[in-house]
């Protein structure tokens, strides 16, 4: 089988004839750039809020990419090269065009399923619901603080029956205090998010030349010489996607019209003992989920469809073998313990670059050239001890135990260091653990009765950056950095703009879900499943606080196959090179979102296999365009669809 493609895109494709030269300025961030992103940021809060959260017509935020910055840095771009025509001096510059789309993502990343979505409704949900669950008030309202939760009965109930505005005294009064505390934790969370990237991001991307393949398609998009818009077969892949979406777009409006048929569920055809165990099995096939798969190693599509049908298969080898279903939480700490098996190991493989870092910082001589860098190492190494304590006190004074405090960040930051690995070396489509954080390992490995009252309430305030990590902007701070290499763009000041973004993307959350929230109320219309997600970690506390329970040993012998199966297959992979399974696709396979791509990625697998082996590398660069097509017309087209025609077509994805 042929070597796959790893360096970056932009490396691999050279100029086609009749590129387009985008202009170029002095090295830089100009001040246009920056407040263009600012300006679009609640732009696309507001599509997010919409499609996600009222209507749920998408939920596209669960994937690596994200739709609306891609959709963004498309429509920027085709401006750009119109505009150039006329007044060339004035159009948007390649570095511009950059900032402008880490600005959108990070920002994206914020708004996200898996981020400031559970936000709002986690902390508002106890107040308001007590009076279905009186027992809440004896459980645990004792130790909830005040500060970090929405209280006030009069704000709750209009903000769940809507028909109101946010925008008034009263309502905004009650959030105050709490909006004030939760965005001060999360700067100081994002800005130790950041310090990780820069003290991780050179040995990466410099020493183990990992190859980012998130990024190819906008980095191709802004590639000065790549001729990217004037590729044809990127405008019939474009076609193809978006034609596929708007014929279920007019499907959705006259059901007479052809459906294309893109889902079936394969349990429908399993009906016999023990084949009928193996559950909700989706076919499905999303175009951009074929380009994306495209563009990823073929050990990682590989190793994501074949994890998953291993999945099934422990289902249903167990039902075969007579045992109990071994399902949900318990799944999930097999991929708990991959996750921590690949923390650890990206940790242990960059400890030689990190000591270096510590001793320079230590000494004073610095032996590890950081000019380059958004902040200096010794800078980043003592901004993310001091978001460290910073964290620490905003836990204690909500009611933790210090120990669980170490605990709970130390398990957290692994696994940030774990998306970020799989990001960075293999591109995961998505990277789903659901209820498999720090707070389920910590009470099902320990057990609730090891944690006072008040810790197992933080972890339930916690339940909003533990729910999963899909859209976490620690990743798109990594993929930011590595955009801004092949561009004349000052580290210095890029740190700068993320942490803007950041700042200003929770202002516009808050204001613009708030917002739709009091006026068509989280119970009423808002067709999102945030009210019921957020009970779901109430609803735990609850049950924790009622039955105290015991270290569980299903989860210790789950964890430990996970971890143990990391473990081996990395070992496997450094003694023989053909071994084709890949680690990181074991850890995110066994979830709803690759539930919903898996065969997409098969698809993609098999394309490439047979591109790569019978045209090799030069077949594979002519046919990238195609692919970054398809993803286009998905996220365009059917972006564009979400929005306009909410009613009938229920989105590109899922």
């Amino acid at each position: 089988m042929p070597t796959d493609a790893r360096a970056p895109v932009a490396d691999r494709i050279g100029p086609p004839d009749g590129a387009v030269e985008w202009p170029t300025r002095r090295p830089g961030i100009p001040f246009r750039a920056v407040l263009i992103g600012l300006l679009l940021i609640p732009v696309n809060a507001y599509v997010i809020i919409k499609t996600e959260v009222v209507w749920a017509s998408v939920h596209a935020t669960v994937l690596s990419l994200f739709f609306n910055a891609v959709a963004t840095l498309f429509f920027l771009g085709l401006i750009s090269l119109a505009w150039r025509r006329y007044h060339p001096r004035s159009a948007l510059t390649q570095p511009e065009l950059v900032v402008i789309y880490v600005m959108v993502s990070v920002a994206t990343g914020l708004f996200g399923v898996d981020f400031l979505q559970m936000f709002t409704s986690t902390i508002a949900h106890p107040h308001r619901f007590v009076e279905v669950h009186p027992e809440w008030r004896d459980l645990f309202f004792a130790h909830l603080p005040r500060w970090l939760t929405v209280s006030d009965p009069e704000a709750l109930r209009a903000l769940h029956e809507g028909n109101t505005t946010f925008f008034q005294r009263a309502h905004l009064a009650a959030w105050a205090v709490p909006l004030a505390a939760w965005f001060a934790f999360t700067m100081v969370l994002l800005w130790m998010c950041l310090c990780l990237n820069v003290l991780i991001r050179r040995e990466w991307s410099e020493h183990e030349r990992l190859s980012f393949p998130i990024i190819q398609l906008p980095m191709a998009m802004t590639h000065p010489s790549s001729g990217f818009y004037r590729s044809y077969l990127l405008w019939i892949g474009f076609a193809a996607a978006g034609l596929l979406n708007l014929m279920r777009a007019l499907h959705g409006i006259v059901p007479t019209f052809p459906d294309p048929v893109t889902k079936t569920d394969l349990a429908r055809y399993l009906t016999s003992y023990p084949w009928n165990a193996i559950g909700w099995t989706p076919l499905c096939f999303y175009p951009f989920a074929v380009g994306l798969g495209f563009l990823i190693p073929l050990d990682l599509s590989f190793s994501c469809w074949f994890f998953y049908l291993f999945w099934k298969a422990q289902v249903v080898s167990r039902a075969a073998l007579g045992f109990q279903p071994l399902a949900g939480q318990y799944l999930g700490d097999q991929s708990s313990g991959a996750w921590l098996g690949i923390g650890l190991l990206a940790l242990w493989g960059s400890r030689c670059f990190l000591k270096q870092v510590v001793r320079g910082v230590w000494t004073g001589k610095n032996r590890v050239d950081d000019s380059g860098e958004v902040m200096r190492y010794r800078t980043a190494l003592i901004g993310f001890t001091a978001g460290a304590l910073g964290l620490t006190l905003f836990c204690w004074l909500g009611g933790m135990e210090p120990w669980a405090i170490a605990a709970f960040w130390a398990i957290y930051f692994l696994f940030m260091l774990a998306i970020m690995r799989m990001r960075a070396e293999l591109g995961a489509p998505t990277h789903d653990l659901y209820a498999g954080g720090p707070d389920r390992l910590l009470t099902a490995l320990l057990g609730t009765r090891a944690f006072a009252p008040g810790t197992l309430t933080m972890f339930s305030l916690f339940y909003w950056i533990t729910y999963s990590y899909r859209s976490h902007p620690v990743t798109h701070q990594l993929e930011g950095l590595k955009l801004s290499e092949r561009h004349p763009i000052p580290g210095r000041q890029l740190g700068a703009v993320i942490m803007l973004a950041c700042a200003v993307a929770f202002v516009a959350w808050a204001a613009i879900c708030l917002g739709a929230a009091y006026r068509y109320g989280f119970s009423s219309k808002m067709q999102c499943y945030l009210v019921p997600a957020a009970g779901e970690s109430w609803g735990r506390l609850a049950n924790w606080m009622q039955t105290p329970k015991s270290p569980e040993a299903a989860s210790w012998t789950q964890l430990g196959m996970g971890f143990g199966l990391t473990l081996g297959m990395m070992s496997l992979r450094r003694l023989f090179a053909w071994f084709p399974l890949h680690p990181v696709g074991y850890a995110v396979s066994g979830s709803w979102t690759m539930s919903w791509l898996w065969f997409s990625l098969f698809i993609a697998w098999l394309v490439k296999w047979l591109v790569l082996h019978h045209g090799g590398l030069r077949t594979y660069r002519r046919a990238l365009p195609l692919f970054f097509g398809l993803i286009l017309g998905d996220y365009v087209v059917g972006g564009l669809l979400s929005i306009l025609v909410r009613v009938s077509y229920h989105g590109f994805f899922p």
